[in-house]
């Protein structure tokens, strides 16, 4: 099993496409929490209700916008074998389709842990760099705010193994692709 998941990864880290993903997602990421977090510091007296949820709602954007860029990453993980004709190759070498799978869900958790990090890491920068602007306390302190940027994390981590399963069930790289925009943007 231990072989199967260290190619799985030698897989995902061979394209360029997981780091490309992972710059967009980070940038687009940053500036939503900073956007966000500006126009709540341009209008402070809207700003005096429970500070702590809107200061987490903008730390954990990626949770609620950014998800799509692990659950992509997942999803391709499965359906660029079918459309370039690697996955008889890779079942030749092992015909096990459970282990395969078990393989590239496993192989997907640190992928995702790595989006997670990200994503949440540009949105607590970005969130918290605006409201230093915009002099207002970021909340850094509390542990409701770390608590929430740690489930952030295990969320999108949770998506790039959804994104997986999705792709196993359609192993059509455009039809996966298009279900899984149009289930999240829609």
């Amino acid at each position: 099993m231990s072989t199967a998941v260290s190619t799985e990864m030698r897989k995902f880290f061979s394209t360029r496409l997981w780091w490309v993903l992972l710059l967009i997602m980070a940038g687009y990421m940053a500036f939503l929490a900073a956007v966000l977090a500006f126009s709540i510091t341009a209008t402070p007296q809207e700003f005096q209700g429970d500070r702590i949820d809107v200061v987490r709602s903008i730390y954990t954007v990626a949770t609620s916008l950014g998800y799509v860029f692990p659950a992509i990453v997942g999803t391709l993980a499965v359906t660029s074998e079918f459309r370039h004709r690697t996955i008889v190759p890779t079942l030749l070498a092992d015909p096990s389709r459970t282990r395969l799978l078990t393989a590239k869900m496993i192989a997907a958790v640190p992928i995702g842990l790595l989006f997670g990090i990200v994503g949440t890491v540009s949105c607590l920068g970005a969130g918290a760099g605006a409201f230093a602007l915009g002099d207002v306390d970021p909340l850094l302190g509390s542990p409701e705010v770390w608590r929430s940027a740690a489930l952030s994390v295990a969320a999108l981590t949770v998506w790039s193994v959804v994104g997986v399963g999705l792709g196993a069930m359609l192993p059509n790289q455009v039809a996966s692709l298009v279900t899984l925009l149009a289930f999240t943007q829609f």
